[in-house]
């Protein structure tokens, strides 16, 4: 079910292709003003950082409204603070807790890495990729696992993030093959940019803000998707 998943949240994108544009131009634009304003001053990047945050939960607030309970969105998607600050309070929560997880992860390669001998260093990048893509995998289903909660948030439901690991054991295998199936899709996407456009040239940035906006919708929809079918019962039907 996990290539379902993955289907569906693609299938999404593009078969309302329109709508998702409306929920996510206004919100990027103001991430690319804010991110001019950090090449001109370093005293910006802690702003380029909050805007990205509160960006990203304006864009998921409208698309999960937009899907869950068809609030459609004009041209620039409703400022719905009610539901954006908890968004992003939630968000900003769920990124520490990882963060913590990645950091212990990271602490506990140290030791594993001394299995190996120094005289083999091609042995131990091998090591270090291998755990690095399996750290970034368990985080990505933790995040999908515990994020139920933000969904929830968007279309005005309660939900724990116990509540929403709970709800969401009995798709546990689906969501990890899921997961992994987007982070090959967004490591693929960001080298095939950078590779064919670069990224000093004026295509190659317009390029990378395409390919980031491709990332964070099939994210968010993969989000609205599980939401949808694990916890509203939904069918999967593209």
């Amino acid at each position: 079910m996990g290539w379902a998943i993955f289907k569906h949240a693609v299938s999404m994108i593009f078969n309302n292709f329109a709508m998702a544009l409306r929920v996510s131009i206004a919100p990027f634009l103001l991430v690319i003003l804010t991110g001019a304003l950090a090449i001109l001053s370093p005293v910006f990047l802690i702003l380029l950082a909050l805007v990205g945050f509160f960006s990203a939960a304006w864009t998921a607030v409208a698309w999960h409204r937009f899907i869950l309970v068809e609030d459609y969105p004009g041209y620039i998607p409703p400022l719905r603070l009610d539901a954006i600050l908890p968004y992003l309070g939630k968000t900003i929560l769920l990124t520490l807790g990882l963060g913590v997880i990645a950091f212990v992860g990271l602490f506990a390669l140290a030791p594993f890495l001394g299995l190996f001998p120094i005289s083999t260093p091609s042995v131990m990048m091998s090591a270090i990729v291998l755990f690095t893509v399996l750290l970034v995998m368990i985080l990505g289903w933790l995040w999908f696992r515990i994020g139920m909660v933000l969904p929830a948030i968007a279309v005005q439901k309660q939900m724990t993030f116990g509540e929403s690991f709970r709800d969401t054991a009995p798709a546990s295998k689906s969501i990890f093959l899921a997961v992994g199936i987007l982070a090959v899709i967004g490591v693929l996407c960001d080298l095939v940019a950078k590779s064919a456009f670069g990224t000093t040239t004026g295509v190659g940035f317009i390029v990378q803000i395409a390919t980031q906006w491709i990332v964070v919708m099939l994210g968010v929809s993969m989000l609205t998707t599980i939401y949808g079918h694990v916890i509203e019962g939904r069918d999967l039907v593209d």
